[in-house]
């Protein structure tokens, strides 16, 4: 794959093994005449058009004994994606031949696909910051996606279009600057399914990505993923509402079973202007009058309600509640009808622990039948996006990130965040929203290290379209008015984004525009730095108010903003 006159990628390995059957002794046969294509779209609650051009085209492959494989190659401006067709009899796919082979050496930041245990694999391990390219790993496989610095050029392989009959890949090293497609772990998800993944006839892959750019604006800014997504499934999504959600697990575990204390995180939801509220785990062990009591105090407040459940069934022992409601397809539909009635925004679906065929098709009947049921969803302990906030509009965010949890889990989280958030705008957040749930400035059981200037920041520099703010609400109500205002302000939405400077796991500056108001923020790593940003390319910021430090303090930018950040520092500037 040359980019420019730079060749990034030389050469892809192709083929599948079947259990009956080896496509790996392929001779190319017929290839189409390159089809145009023209595409539009846009993503919900955002007025940005999205419009793509691309070029597809189709190359029969035979096999030794006569099979016929055809490969799709579809070229867009920043990307190409290969996918297989095969329409032979439904088979046992055991092994994916596909390898990616950089032309040279370079870094990688890519982050290791974990062993299953009672919480994993969840896309939750730290990334290897700026690894060489084809560090092996002690981890079953890396994780999609995955991003490369090499030859001056800058390459995330990615997936997209992962549905219903397909799994969802990782990368294996194969030799010097190589990586191959890995399949799940067999154990994932507690299956006892035979090795390899079932393929239907008339089966095809998800689209393997290779996007590329010599800049990391390109990468930021990239929508390959739902550009080669599937269209959206849901036509009339004017009842889908992103926003904001307070969210009072965070600081006070026990807060899903406590009705006093969910109504005060309604209140704050409510008195900031945000959209939703969400109740965590094991709300069910609440009286439901209670819990209908705390509904209709929202609705009136104005604040839509999501509810948590725990996607098992069999695929995880997590005993959090309700369980068992999300995997038999007659149950699901039924809660989803209930939930309905009660008025629910919708749902936080949790540890699903498994990227194997049969955990795929869940994360669709969710979807699908939540959306017939006209309900949100938030997945979590999930994989990493593949597009579905395009085709199904109304799953508004994904985990499958080392998020603010864990000052609550990992001792090392405060020391790893400051560099570990620098490295996200580059990587997990480029395919699809996350839900990081962000912006604490009070501490869990592990004291964070970053400043609140940087915990702030975050707001903008993470995008989620349902932005979870984690903090208490005694927290929120603390800060200065102008804290509080900038908290009922801030966007989960974007119209146009651009990082204007950064380096994963060094820092990141990014400034995002919501109708006709910019919002620039700034996260630094564990390195001192110097910037200085000219506001005369952001209208209205120059002269907008300018929070920064552990205070939080809020000072007028000057046309040209010069500062000083300290390791794990950052800031934020808007017009009020």
């Amino acid at each position: 794959m040359v980019f420019g006159d730079v060749v990034v990628v030389r050469s892809c390995q192709l083929g599948l093994e079947f259990a009956e059957r080896s496509l790996s002794d392929l001779t190319l046969g017929s290839v189409s005449s390159n089809e145009v294509l023209h595409d539009s779209y846009r993503l919900v609650g955002s007025d940005m058009l999205i419009e793509v051009a691309a070029h597809l085209r189709e190359f029969e492959f035979v096999s030794a004994a006569g099979d016929v494989l055809t490969l799709q190659v579809r070229m867009t401006n920043d990307a190409v994606g290969i996918r297989y067709r095969w329409d032979g009899p439904a088979d046992r796919l055991v092994s994916d031949l596909t390898s990616f082979r950089f032309a040279e050496p370079g870094r990688a930041w890519i982050q290791p696909h974990d062993p299953p245990s009672l919480a994993a694999p969840a896309y939750e391990a730290l990334y290897e910051n700026g690894v060489a390219i084809g560090t092996p790993t002690d981890a079953p496989s890396w994780n999609l996606p995955a991003l490369f610095e090499t030859n001056d050029t800058w390459v995330l392989l990615a997936e997209s279009a992962v549905g219903v009959g397909n799994f969802g890949a990782h990368l294996k090293v194969d030799g010097p600057l190589a990586y191959r497609i890995e399949l799940p772990q067999i154990d994932e998800g507690m299956s006892e399914e035979p090795p390899g993944e079932p393929v239907g006839s008339n089966w095809q892959s998800p689209w393997r990505l290779i996007v590329v750019s010599d800049t990391l604006d390109g990468i930021h800014g990239s929508t390959a993923i739902t550009d080669f997504a599937e269209p959206a499934r849901i036509t009339e999504p004017e009842w889908i509402r992103p926003g904001r959600v307070s969210w009072s697990w965070w600081s006070d575990h026990t807060s899903p079973t406590n009705p006093a204390a969910l109504k005060e995180s309604i209140d704050l939801a409510a008195d900031l202007g945000w959209e939703h509220t969400l109740i965590d785990a094991n709300w069910n062990l609440v009286a439901e009058s209670d819990l209908v009591d705390l509904i209709e105090h929202a609705d009136r407040r104005g604040v839509g309600v999501f509810l948590w459940y725990n996607s098992g069934g069999s695929n995880n022992l997590v005993p959090e509640q309700p369980r068992d409601r999300m995997h038999d397809p007659a149950v699901r539909r039924a809660e989803f009808a209930r939930l309905a009635g009660w008025g629910i925004a919708g749902v936080k679906v949790d540890f699903f622990h498994s990227d194997r065929v049969d955990i795929i098709e869940r994360y669709h009947r969710i979807a699908a039948d939540a959306a017939d049921a006209g309900l949100m969803v938030n997945f979590h302990g999930c994989t990493a996006p593949k597009g579905w906030e395009r085709t199904w509009p109304n799953v508004l965010t994904m985990e499958a990130v080392r998020g603010a949890e864990q000052y609550f889990f990992a001792e090392d989280y405060p020391e790893t965040a400051i560099w570990h958030n620098a490295v996200l705008p580059f990587t997990r957040n480029v395919v699809g929203s996350m839900d990081y749930t962000p912006v604490t400035f009070s501490n869990q059981r592990y004291a964070r290290k970053t400043t609140a200037g940087h915990e702030l920041a975050l707001a903008v520099v993470f995008q989620s379209r349902l932005q979870h703010f984690a903090d208490s609400a005694a927290s929120y109500r603390a800060q200065s008015p102008e804290i509080r205002r900038y908290l009922s302000e801030v966007p989960a939405v974007w119209d146009e984004s651009h990082l204007v400077d950064g380096y994963p796991g060094e820092w990141v500056l990014v400034a995002r525009r919501s109708r006709d108001r910019w919002w620039l923020a700034g996260l630094n790593g564990p390195a001192q730095r110097e910037v200085s940003i000219d506001l005369s390319r952001f209208p209205g910021l120059a002269g907008g108010q300018l929070i920064s430090g552990e205070g939080l303090d809020v000072t007028v930018a000057p046309p040209l903003l010069e500062l000083e950040l300290e390791p794990g520092d950052g800031f934020s500037l808007w017009t009020p």
